[in-house]
């Protein structure tokens, strides 16, 4: 199934609005033992990677997406895209099995449906705190930026390609 990555931050961003996300560079680090690939020399023929950017980025090993129907399944391929739905769409790494799924909750709302100044997460049903090693496992540069993405309460589940679990 493809998994559609942004390049540059949205609006919502804030200050990173406009900004590379490098989640090329990052997805790539999370396989580091890949031999070169057709996909790798395309994204670095149309300008999309940037070795110093890999050189000194952490790996991004799984991606969030909002799942209602539940249609992402281990071992099913992961094929990882840009520009999706567009003339410059571009697959930009090898396609990859899902290695495991785990559901993710982000509230940020109280049962009384007032916003939380810091909302709860669960993975797997399981109260998580160490909101900085998700932030950075998805890509995030901090976890400021990730909550500037899931700004709001979120159910989705987390699509794993690496051994990264919670």
């Amino acid at each position: 199934m493809i998994a559609g990555f942004k390049t540059k931050w949205p609006k919502h961003m804030g200050a990173l609005h406009g900004q590379p996300t490098n989640f090329i560079e990052k997805i790539w680090k999370s396989f580091p033992e890949e031999p070169v690939s057709p996909e790798f020399r395309d994204a670095l023929h149309a300008g999309y990677f940037d070795m110093d950017t890999y050189l000194k980025c952490d790996p991004k090993g799984h991606t969030i997406r909002q799942d209602p129907g539940k249609r992402w399944k281990v071992g099913m391929d992961i094929h990882f895209d840009i520009n999706v739905r567009t003339k410059n769409h571009l697959r930009f790494a090898p396609v990859k099995k899902v290695t495991a799924i785990q559901e993710l909750v982000i509230e940020w709302t109280d049962v009384f449906g007032f916003r939380k100044p810091e909302p709860n997460i669960h993975i797997d049903g399981v109260w998580f705190f160490d909101y900085d090693q998700l932030a950075r496992n998805d890509g995030f540069p901090s976890v400021d930026a990730f909550f500037a993405w899931f700004h709001t309460d979120f159910t989705g589940r987390i699509i794993h390609w690496t051994d990264i679990r919670y």
